[in-house]
């Protein structure tokens, strides 16, 4: 994804999203914020989480998506080569992520490579936190990765 800001003022953030490719995992997320979306080229389908219930959703051009900061989703395909949205962000910052699948994937402090450094990386119940050069840090690290994909991925 390429992000492209337009206007930042205090909790408001207006930026042009190209979504380039689907997430890559199982992992559900969600955005630090309110948003509303809305598609300028392209689309794509998603699947979210509504009252505990997995729902797959699919969004054209001018759809209009609004979500509150709570809401985990995930982006199964997109439309085209790429997808272009209007991406307007506003309210208290709270990202957080979890995985429905995988549970029992081992967990541990793992050395990977990400970005081409090699860094000592958490895993727990199949989430993946920031990356440290040292197995401590690593350890103690309690923020999650925005890079989540498997161990064997990446070997």
């Amino acid at each position: 994804m390429q992000r492209f800001t337009l206007v930042k003022v205090g909790n408001l953030h207006i930026r042009l999203h190209k979504i380039t490719d689907k997430d890559r995992t199982t992992l559900f997320h969600n955005h630090p914020f309110n948003y509303i979306s809305i598609v300028l080229k392209g689309g794509y389908s998603e699947t979210f989480i509504d009252n505990k219930i997995e729902k797959v959703r699919s969004h054209g051009f001018l759809s209009i998506i609004k979500r509150r900061h709570s809401c985990y989703h995930r982006i199964d395909e997109i439309k085209g080569e790429s997808t272009i949205t209007l991406f307007i962000a506003y309210g208290k910052y709270n990202w957080n992520a979890f995985n429905t699948r995988d549970e029992n994937e081992t967990n541990g402090v793992f050395e990977r490579t990400v970005n081409d450094k090699r860094l000592w990386c958490k895993k727990s119940n199949g989430i993946w936190f920031i990356g440290h050069f040292s197995k401590i840090d690593a350890q103690n690290e309690t923020r999650h990765s925005i890079h989540q994909c498997s161990f064997d991925a990446l070997m």
